[in-house]
């Protein structure tokens, strides 16, 4: 169906079993140890190749950055799927189930046809062990499914949400149609690095000489690092601000009305679904994005932008649950995504009161994530999720009271379930924000859910 992004019953209600051989990839420990650039980009051509390459052939967007890119990922889809043709998304992580991460027209891949691309591409995954190159990781099997998949289904357009790098990524194994790079900040600073130009640096690997390359609104010192990198393929990149502009004019609860002179023309009164002004800017990237398409033998209607962008479903990205106590739930865990969340709800939710549900994984700033967000909350709730690198509540307390001192109250309750329960009960806060995590919107989306189809 095109244009939606929100999964049946039907198809999530089926488990394949293969799924444990993937998860079973998963080693915390063993991998959290490896430098960075011992996770070649090698292994995942390699694995990519005793696969049949299914990448090649595919015209591919990626889409790189800090924040924004699972949103921009799935709204270049939506358009290019209202277009009338099919696209296929691959997106990572997900919220509530693994076939969230591959999708066709946006719907979510069958557990069926998840079951037996496991099962195909296993024999290829186990003989890599005991190699040079050793075993495919976890991320690098996933990559590997979306694009065999995407081949098989013969899809118009593969819309590919890079990792949390870009030159070594797994994604990258390709040649690109377009490149997309969306706004650069401090994340994963043990594995890409400590400042901006580093970190802009290996988002940057994902310019690819003879390809289009789009950037997003960055911060100087990762334009300059960009726009070097571009320059040395002989790249001249359409840029956010210079070659296509917007202007919001309204923000609401579920969206965000504005206008844009984009590289084709004047879109006038769009409406993109999902609530911020960061949406508005991932929407302006977007529709530059599909613009750039054109060049690629892609027709695209502005009606088919218009419907694109209105139409489109992203669960978890600022999603409003009303009731008796109403639900903000959202996926910050960075910086400057906890930035814009404190806007969205300053500038257009402005509860009395309001209470913060947070948990973390222990390699984010989250000291910096709590000084930007706590100073808005009257209260904090604490939780856990079931991850091993899930940082410990005693240690986001301990930063807790370091950013807002002693007397800030704050409730520890480990279990996501038990902790939205006893929050639902603090009384007298008009507004309960989640975030911190895509584990803990996972978690506690399902009955958030289930509550607002009562």
């Amino acid at each position: 169906m095109q244009g939606k992004a929100q999964p049946s019953s039907e198809t999530f209600a089926m488990k394949p079993q293969s799924l444990e051989k993937l998860y079973n990839l998963i080693d915390y420990e063993k991998w959290s140890t490896l430098p960075y650039n011992v996770v070649k980009l090698e292994r995942a051509k390699e694995l990519l190749s005793r696969i049949g390459n299914p990448q090649e052939g595919l015209k591919i967007v990626l889409i790189a950055g800090t924040k924004g890119k699972g949103s921009c990922a799935a709204m270049i889809s939506s358009i290019i799927c209202n277009a009338g043709y099919k696209v296929g998304t691959f997106t990572n992580p997900h919220v509530s189930d693994f076939r969230e991460r591959i999708r066709i027209n946006l719907e979510p891949l069958p557990g069926k046809d998840l079951d037996r691309l496991i099962e195909e591409t296993w024999p290829a995954v186990e003989s890599m062990e005991g190699t040079e190159l050793r075993k495919p990781t976890y991320f690098e099997v996933c990559v590997a499914l979306a694009y065999k998949y995407f081949h098989e289904q013969k899809v118009d357009l593969a819309v590919m949400e890079v990792g949390m790098g870009g030159r070594l990524d797994a994604t990258n194994c390709c040649s690109p149609t377009l490149s997309v790079i969306m706004p650069v900040s401090i994340d994963h600073t043990d594995v890409l690095g400590e400042t901006v130009p580093e970190i802009a640096s290996e988002k940057a690997g994902i310019l690819h000489k003879g390809a289009g390359a789009i950037i997003s609104v960055q911060q100087p010192e990762a334009d300059r690092v960009i726009s070097e990198i571009a320059a040395s393929l002989n790249i001249e990149p359409v840029k956010a601000g210079r070659d296509f502009t917007w202007q919001v004019h309204e923000m609401e609860l579920t969206g965000s009305r504005f206008s844009m002179t984009g590289l084709k023309g004047e879109y006038n009164d769009l409406y993109v679904s999902l609530p911020g002004k960061q949406q508005v800017e991932n929407a302006a990237a977007a529709v530059g994005a599909c613009e750039m398409l054109s060049e690629a033998g892609f027709v695209l209607s502005e009606d088919a932008i218009r419907k694109g962008l209105a139409c489109l479903r992203w669960p978890a990205r600022m999603e409003f649950f009303p009731g008796e106590l109403p639900v903000l739930l959202d996926v910050s865990h960075n910086h400057a995504s906890a930035k814009a969340l404190r806007e969205f709800i300053e500038d257009v939710m402005k509860p009395e009161r309001a209470a913060l549900l947070f948990a973390c994984l222990r390699d984010k700033d989250i000291e910096a994530i709590l000084r930007e967000l706590l100073p808005i909350f009257d209260t904090l709730v604490i939780s856990a999720v079931s991850n091993p690198r899930c940082a410990l509540p005693e240690e986001i307390e301990s930063i807790a009271r370091r950013v807002m001192g002693p007397g800030y109250p704050i409730r520890i309750i480990p279990g996501p379930l038990q902790a939205l329960k006893i929050a639902g009960e603090l009384g007298g806060e008009d507004l309960l924000v989640i975030t911190g995590s895509f584990y803990l919107a996972g978690e506690i989306r399902p009955l958030l859910s289930e509550r607002s189809n009562r």
